[in-house]
């Protein structure tokens, strides 16, 4: 039996921070007791956290899962991700870098998609093999019948136009994509949607999706507002990726990184992708509609969950998203309620389990020395990390 004990940390609870003891067997949060309470580890590993706080690891809410990722992950303190879009056959790799130290994942596999539509033109591209349309697969109960056998717990649905890159692509009707929602939700599958305008956002959240994978870019606040109280009313969430749709407009974001000890642990290679963008030409005013619409989801209750669809141009996986926590804060969601959001938020919603530091839970733990419910800056000051049976001291 592997036993780590992490002393003296502050751990939050109900009535705010205390200072605790962590004992962890066999990758297992097995006890959580005052400090100097813990006996002494079985074979001497310990891990002295005093001063330093507890949370639970980061979630990246929608990622694109390559080789490596799931690797590289733990150094920012990111120890779950969510795959919107893999290529076919990933998931024995992804296994293993799971199970050699990696972050846990979950994945939507391919996503439910059109022939011809969005993200088909990745395949034409070489950038993916080739998978099976909805309608290939037999329609939508069997597509989501093979999700699931596959090993897949969120089904993607890909509701795009092309609209917004300014060409005409095939996409689903409402009616499709309320039988896709159907369908996965008598599996027990949550659905999230790619839906690029706020138009197309609105008609997944009428038809039941669960959540949208990003915010969209709304044209007008009538627009935002139509949205929100669309979200509101179907109760669903957002998946924020703004530091993704600032790159896409041509506003590429490092936030604070470059002064951040998180900067040490980024490649040079991704410093350079960092930098890139999709366009020439910068659209502030896009951008700012787009904070403005995440400000007015969050101060309406609204669910706003961080993720960064890395590695998405501009996006670094695992070092963007503090970059995106700090836009978020920027939006006027607070720390305290960021600690929650990039936890556990996703987790809870899609019902997959973990985020919070109890007795019982895989160990998940992440060791700040700064407080995260008063700085978005404090997890940018990871001292050590906690991930099973692994531990990562920096």
């Amino acid at each position: 039996m592997t036993t780590c004990v992490v002393r003296a940390a502050r751990v939050r609870d109900a009535g705010g921070w205390a200072t605790r003891d962590l004992v962890v067997r066999d990758g297992v949060l097995a006890d959580v007791t005052p400090a100097g309470q813990a006996a002494d580890a079985d074979d001497g590993h310990e891990v002295d956290a005093a001063g330093w706080w507890a949370a639970p690891v980061l979630t990246d809410a929608h990622c694109h899962l390559l080789p490596g990722h799931l690797l590289r992950l733990p150094l920012y303190g990111v120890g779950f991700a969510m795959d919107l879009f893999s290529a076919p056959g990933a998931r024995a790799g992804l296994d293993r870098e799971a199970a050699s130290g990696g972050a846990r994942y979950a994945t939507a596999g391919v996503g439910a998609a059109v022939r011809g539509g969005h993200p088909y033109q990745l395949v034409a591209a070489g950038l993916y093999p080739d998978f099976p349309s909805v309608a290939e697969s037999g329609g939508p109960e069997a597509f989501v019948r093979a999700l699931v056998a596959s090993g897949g717990t969120v089904l993607k649905v890909f509701l795009d136009d092309g609209r917004l890159a300014g060409t005409s692509l095939p996409t689903f009707t409402p009616r499709e994509v309320a039988e896709l929602v159907a369908a996965a939700h008598a599996h027990d599958c949550r659905v999230v949607v790619h839906a690029p305008s706020a138009d197309l956002a609105c008609v997944a959240l009428g038809a039941g999706a669960d959540g949208l994978a990003h915010a969209p870019v709304p044209e007008s606040d009538d627009q935002a507002e139509e949205l929100v109280e669309v979200a509101l009313r179907h109760g669903a969430f957002l998946v924020s990726t703004l530091v993704a749709t600032a790159s896409a407009l041509g506003l590429p974001q490092s936030g604070s990184l470059a002064g951040s000890p998180v900067w040490e642990r980024v490649p040079a290679g991704w410093r350079a992708h960092l930098r890139r963008s999709g366009r020439a030409a910068p659209d502030r005013a896009a951008f700012d509609r787009l904070l403005g619409l995440v400000a007015r989801a969050h101060e309406r209750g609204v669910p706003v969950l961080p993720g960064t669809d890395a590695a998405f141009p501009g996006v670094v996986p695992g070092a963007s998203l503090h970059v995106e926590l700090e836009l978020l804060h920027r939006c006027g969601v607070e720390a305290h309620a960021l600690l929650d959001l990039a936890t556990a938020g996703l987790r809870e919603r899609l019902g997959l389990g973990g985020g919070r530091l109890v007795r019982g839970a895989r160990a998940e733990v992440a060791l700040l020395d700064e407080d995260p419910a008063e700085t978005v800056h404090a997890w940018g000051r990871l001292r050590a990390l906690v991930l099973g049976t692994a531990t990562l001291r920096f």
